[in-house]
């Protein structure tokens, strides 16, 4: 997946697992609805960078229903948000280092890659460590 420039400048990622109720947000709103389940920082943060950086292209459908995404920040200022939709294989991006019009702003990508199943696999793991999977 093309990532932007910024990754250099990433101290946290904070993961978040999104509301299943669509009537909390659109599929181009610029909110995250849901619960913080994790932060990565250091290392965890730069693997999971790459990881999102390793995943193919795909063939994405039209549903873009998403139920995972990240917050990528450098002390208190949001570089970009990214959320993810296993289900069409759609990736979306925005925020201050995501030029509007920018083509990755989305991104169609290999949900059954290892890569992408790695990152899902971090992703509820978040949730896991937390007591409960929704």
């Amino acid at each position: 997946m093309l990532l932007p420039e910024a990754l250099d400048k990433t101290e946290t990622i904070t993961v978040i697992r999104l509301s299943a109720r669509r009537e909390d947000y659109g599929p181009f709103d610029d909110r995250l609805v849901g619960d913080e389940v994790g932060t990565w920082d250091g290392d965890q943060a730069s693997q999971a960078l790459s990881l999102i950086a390793a995943i193919p292209d795909g063939s994405p459908a039209r549903c873009f229903i998403p139920y995972w995404a990240i917050r990528v920040s450098r002390a208190k200022d949001v570089l970009f948000e990214m959320s993810f939709c296993y289900k069409c294989s759609n990736a979306r991006m925005w925020g201050p280092e995501i030029p509007a019009g920018d083509p990755m702003k989305f991104q169609g990508f290999a949900a059954d890659s290892p890569a992408a199943q790695d990152l899902l696999e971090r992703f509820r793991a978040c949730v896991r460590e937390q007591g409960s999977l929704r």
